[in-house]
């Protein structure tokens, strides 16, 4: 029986294996000096935050620093949740990646949200203010330091070592899939295999890596965007690719989106005040002349029975309730949506 030490040894040596065959087959040589475009804001917080430094080593050294766990194992880009996990009962068994949001990184991963601004060239947070604000990673397991390490990790990878994320990301996908259909055969059910990459992002994927989408039909994609519609075209086209717009505030531009999906036919979430409202509007049945669905129910966004509909969800944990990313379904929107 292998010592722990001697475990970690084997594992290192498959993963770096592993890695140098997916840089070789890209074209990469893994013995040249690392020499990947690093932002400053991402170099700060490698360094200063988690106490890695790039520089100097080899491209498969760097990549080893970023993505080997303390087992010598290569680091999981896909996880789940207790949201997601409720969509099996709803036919979907969803995996989720969870990468750093807006600028945890060092890298702007979320775009559109609100509560960012830039301060001479550098994109910062306002601590309570819209959705950058108030993310998901101030709560729950996510605001311990491995998980944060974990999402900044992973979407280092994901910028520096494209062909490698792309790569392990499509492994994970399929591996996945196969224990779904295993799953379904060995039971007799009919669960569909689902998949969020934007659990706490908004990248356009289908721009980035396009290939996972082609390559594994069988899957049902799916997301919740800030973007605009004219920012997400390609996407809405993808047919194993289902997008939700997230309303980010209830300021005139914004609804204006809102109603752009609408008019496409695709939902649009938005962020209740409380549990009383949901409840009443799911009672009327629509809202601003849109039908209403529960979102709280489960995460399984591609099973929605509506298009162009309201998915409601209550705002929970700390929120400030004067921020405009929370509705107040008491107060009307300032611009119409219309049926």
């Amino acid at each position: 029986m292998m010592t722990k030490a001697q475990k970690t040894a084997h594992n290192t040596a498959r993963s770096i294996f592993t890695l140098e065959c997916i840089l070789r087959a890209a074209g990469v040589n893994p013995d040249a000096r690392f020499d990947r475009r690093l932002p400053e804001t991402a170099r700060r917080r490698l360094t200063r935050d988690l106490r890695i430094v790039l520089e100097g080593l080899s491209t498969i050294e760097a990549l080893c620093a970023l993505i080997l766990l303390p087992s010598g194992k290569i680091r999981s880009f896909l996880g789940s949740s207790v949201k997601t996990m409720k969509s099996t009962k709803e036919g979907l068994d969803t995996r989720v990646m969870y990468g750093a949001p807006h600028v945890e990184s060092g890298w702007l991963t979320c775009p559109f949200a609100s509560g960012l601004s830039k301060v001479d060239g550098v994109v910062t947070v306002t601590a309570g203010v819209g959705c950058a604000g108030s993310c998901l990673i101030g709560s729950g397991q996510m605001v311990y330091d491995q998980s944060r390490r974990s999402r900044i990790l992973k979407t280092a990878v994901i910028k520096l070592y494209p062909e490698v994320a792309r790569a392990l990301l499509d492994r994970e996908i399929k591996k996945h899939h196969r224990s779904v259909t295993r799953r379904n055969e060995r039971e007799g059910t009919d669960v569909q295999t689902g998949i969020r990459l934007n659990g706490t992002t908004d990248i356009d994927w289908t721009l980035v890596f396009p290939e996972l989408f082609t390559q594994n039909p069988d899957v049902v994609f799916y997301d919740y965007t800030k973007a605009p519609i004219r920012a997400r075209r390609k996407a809405l086209t993808v047919p194993n690719y289902h997008l939700t717009y997230s309303l980010v505030s209830s300021d005139p531009v914004h609804v204006k989106r809102a109603a752009d999906y609408m008019a496409a036919g695709v939902n649009v979430a938005a962020v209740i005040l409380n549990r009383a409202q949901v409840d009443r509007m799911l009672d009327a049945g629509s809202w601003m002349d849109r039908p209403v669905i529960d979102g709280d129910k489960s995460d399984a966004r591609p099973f929605d029975p509506a298009s162009g509909a309201w998915v409601l969800l209550y705002a929970k944990g700390r929120f400030n309730p004067e921020d405009s990313f929370i509705i107040d379904a008491d107060q009307p929107l300032t611009t119409t949506i219309t049926a």
